[in-house]
């Protein structure tokens, strides 16, 4: 019977797919290292830039001024601030109802 097959089914087709890794680390090594060859030359323009990528590269680098760091200082003052609110309300609460407790304390030790 599988001699008079008239509807062949399709055979998978084979997908290449060569997967390509990108490092940026690597891509800022080569500028770097290009950038250095180019100033060897005493070019100015080449000069210019390698201190203008090193002023850049420094300040990414710190963190001052960072959205991110500007998003954890606020996050962090943020939590202080709900911290200390927390326990000036439990304060003025406790202030309150102190002597109701006191009495409530000593009827259940009874």
């Amino acid at each position: 019977m599988a001699f008079f097959r008239f509807v062949r089914t399709p055979k998978p087709q084979k997908f290449n797919y060569i997967p390509r890794y990108y490092d940026p680390k690597k891509e800022e090594l080569k500028s770097r290292l290009e950038l250095a060859d180019k100033s060897k030359e005493q070019d100015p323009d080449a000069i210019k830039a390698r201190i203008s990528n090193n002023f850049k590269r420094r300040a990414a680098s710190s963190g001052f001024g960072s959205s991110r760091s500007k998003q954890i200082r606020a996050s962090n003052i943020r939590f202080i601030l709900i911290v200390a609110g927390l326990i000036l309300l439990s304060m003025y609460i406790l202030n309150q109802n102190l002597p109701g407790l006191e009495q409530f304390l000593e009827w259940a030790s009874e």
